[in-house]
């Protein structure tokens, strides 16, 4: 693997010392097949934009790199969501604020709310599954999300969606889980737009997921499952999430039926984590490299 990554690196420093190409824009920038392009690029003086691909938070491996005595290479900028971002990054990455600037998600559109909304027999959850580095965890979770639907079949009208990430590619394994657990009545949806999944759904179900995030201006109900009383990425901290420890607390929660949310709290993460959700993240970064 070293090898291969060292080929990459080699192969891209010759390209980039024969194009001409004066600067380079990377998402997911810190992940080694991306990494190595970064260092080719410094070595041959090519400035390196980098845009966050996901929520950063206190230990995030792939952004925070304060603790090294000699850090690592880091982009000549990184474009964030959102101020909030950049604290984080600034107090634990190893950034400098010159570094960072704020401009929103590029996956962020001006939100629009449908002339005549569906009405349905029925609350729909989606549950925003991750390839969990803890598989016992990974797969408790998922347990636990089936054993508490199942338990509800009888008495409340739920539909339970999965999204599985990008790296969940093997449908089987969600299908296993279900035969243990004995419940069959949930869909997995992967080419569904996500703003299609937001704008049909009741209640989000999620660990730490980018999506709990982006889901956020939609003042729906957030679940946070969070066993290991972690709370990664601060979303029950911010008042957006309801952070449950077990199956006890999710079955109970679902039994109340409830859909409150803290609008206040939603109002200030939206402002804090997005900085704007106007849809222009893409011209803000486009202005500032062009007039850099």
């Amino acid at each position: 693997y070293f090898s291969i990554m060292f080929l990459r690196f080699q192969s891209f420093k010759k390209y980039f010392e024969r194009s001409g190409i004066q600067s380079i824009i990377l998402s997911d920038e810190n992940s080694p097949q991306q990494k190595v392009i970064m260092h080719a690029a410094k070595k041959t003086s090519v400035k390196v934009f980098a845009i966050q691909h996901g929520a950063i938070y206190e230990n995030h491996f792939a952004y925070t790199f304060g603790k090294y005595n000699r850090p690592p290479i880091l982009p000549d900028i990184t474009f964030t969501w959102g101020e909030y971002y950049n604290e984080v990054l600034l107090k634990y990455g190893g950034y400098k604020e010159n570094d960072l600037k704020a401009v929103g998600s590029l996956r962020k559109l001006p939100k629009t709310k449908g002339k005549n909304e569906e009405v349905k027999e029925y609350t729909q959850v989606l549950f925003a599954t991750q390839p969990i580095p803890n598989e016992t965890l990974r797969r408790q979770y998922l347990k636990d999300v089936f054993t508490c639907f199942k338990e509800l079949e009888n008495v409340h009208s739920y539909k339970l969606v999965l999204r599985p990430h990008p790296n969940e590619k093997d449908d089987s394994y969600f299908h296993k889980v279900s035969e243990e657990v004995g419940f069959r009545n949930y869909t997995i949806e992967r080419n569904v737009k996500i703003e299609n999944h937001f704008d049909s759904s009741d209640i989000l179900i999620t660990a730490y997921s980018t999506v709990g995030a982006e889901f956020v201006e939609y003042f729906k109900p957030i679940i946070v499952l969070d066993y290991l009383n972690e709370d990664m990425v601060g979303y029950v901290k911010e008042g957006i999430g309801i952070q449950i420890n077990n199956r006890v607390e999710l079955l109970s929660y679902f039994k109340q039926n409830k859909l409150e949310v803290n609008r206040d709290a939603y109002e200030r993460f939206i402002t804090r984590f997005f900085h704007a959700t106007d849809g222009k993240a893409a011209m803000r970064i486009f202005n500032f490299i062009k007039n850099r």
